[in-house]
């Protein structure tokens, strides 16, 4: 029999009732229904996807791509490590005031 996943017992409220997600169950090990789960969310690219593959997906998808010009200093994979920590603290004092 197939797990649940963790996150279909925090929903509320369940998406089924008790008595379907049993007739699921049972039509799941009687073989009459075949339940696909994906098991990445990219499975459709056959190779690890490229970086202008995950751009045009994600875009396709409705998701905003934010990009930063190198040498300027705004993407923080440029940062020092102080950067880094500084801005971290600063996150971390703002979540106790």
């Amino acid at each position: 029999m197939p797990s649940e996943p963790i996150e279909a017992e925090l929903v509320f409220p369940p998406a089924l009732t008790r008595e379907q997600e049993d007739q699921l169950r049972e039509l799941e090990i009687e073989g009459l229904i075949v339940i696909e789960r994906p098991s990445t969310r990219h499975s459709h690219f056959s190779s690890p996807p490229t970086i202008n593959q995950l751009e045009q997906t994600y875009t396709k998808e409705g998701f905003h791509i934010v990009k930063f010009d190198k040498g300027t200093g705004e993407d923080p994979r440029e940062w020092s490590r102080f950067q880094k920590w500084y801005v971290y603290a600063g996150f971390c004092l703002r979540l106790f005031v």
